[in-house]
Order: structure tokens, then C-alpha cells, then sequence
């Protein structure tokens, strides 16, 4: 996790998971998702200015470019890019988990990774290795899925993870019935 001190020299938290940042002011947090990618810098889901406006945190509804510029600013052990879209911002109090039950992220062995911050600027290991470490843990969690797995279509990316690991490796597990539908 990463502090700074914001404009105001109030204390901030960025923590960088592997398919989630959270910018924590007090007893908030904003969640952005990362879209873990293959062969290219990873993508960081940004709300766009007029759903990013109706944020009903007041701190971050007036600050989003300084939110942004913090995030842009530190040298993560990881290579992403922001990309601004239609989705809705994500603000709830620190003490909730950004980490949806059932997700390769709420095994233990994510979670044991998740708290060594292997994302971090100060961390001695390479950001290949880090990477390459998170895709075993997918490819791992596919090849233990069973029973019927929806994927929707309209969320596979082309060089994502999910689709060059996790619907690879779910399509030769015998365990798994894949079922691909249209949208959500």
C-alpha cells in the first residue's frame, strides 16, 4: 500500500490489487477494476466526467483529477493505463471488501499474495515475475472449477487474462460446463 498527502496534506491509501485499486481517504474508499492484460499494460476502468460528477462521496466528486494524477504519478511494479468509460464509480466505507466472494481473488493463496503488496514501487521483484505470478493463481483457479461457469460474452477482451488464461483453461476442465451467453 501506498500513503501520500494529499493537497490538503490529509493521509491517502492506494492500494493496488490484482483486479482492483483502492484510493482511501478516511473512512472511505473509491474501488477502480483492472482488467489484467496479456502482453500489454494493464487497464484501469475509470468512470467518465458526468457519472464520475454524481458521486455521492463529496472528497472524491470534487477531486477527480488529482485522484487520477495520484494514481498516474507513482511508478507501480506494474505497467497500466487508465481508461475512462460508462461505468459507475465505486465509493464505499473502508471497512467493506472490494473483493466479491467466489473470485480467484478471495482464495487464500490471492489473498496471502495480495498482502505482501507485490505491486508496490518498493518491492525488490520484478513486474514480469508479479504478473506472471497472478496468472498461475488464474490458471490454477480455472483448473479447479467445477460445474456450470457463465461467461458473458460482451466481457471477454481480446489480450485479457480472463480470455488468454481463465476461458482457456476453463474450456479443457473436464469439471466445467462453459456457458457463453450474450450480454448481462
Amino acid at each position: 500500500m501506498v500513503i501520500i498527502n494529499d493537497k490538503n496534506n490529509k493521509k491517502i491509501s492506494i492500494k493496488m490489487g490484482w483486479k482492483h485499486l483502492s484510493y482511501i481517504q478516511g473512512d472511505e474508499k473509491i474501488v477502480f477494476n483492472i482488467e489484467p492484460m496479456v502482453g500489454e499494460a494493464d487497464i484501469i476502468y475509470i468512470p467518465n466526467d458526468e457519472i464520475w460528477s454524481e458521486s455521492q462521496i463529496n472528497w472524491a466528486r470534487e477531486s477527480k483529477k488529482e485522484i487520477l494524477r495520484d494514481i498516474n504519478t507513482i511508478d507501480w511494479n506494474r505497467d497500466i493505463v487508465l481508461n475512462e468509460c460508462d461505468i459507475a464509480l465505486k465509493c464505499m466505507p473502508i471497512d467493506n471488501d472490494e473483493i466479491e466472494e467466489g473470485t480467484m481473488e478471495s482464495t487464500e493463496a490471492a489473498k496471502e499474495f495480495g498482502s505482501l503488496y507485490l505491486f508496490d514501487p518498493d518491492k525488490k521483484v520484478q513486474k514480469e515475475q508479479v504478473h506472471e505470478l497472478w496468472c498461475t493463481l488464474e490458471q490454477r483457479f480455472a483448473e479447479q472449477a467445477q460445474g456450470k461457469v457463465t461467461v458473458y460474452a460482451n466481457a471477454i477482451i481480446e489480450n485479457s487474462v480472463f480470455n488468454k488464461i481463465s476461458i482457456e483453461t476453463l474450456l479443457k476442465n473436464d469439471n466445467v460446463v462453459l456457458n457463453i451467453v450474450g450480454n448481462k
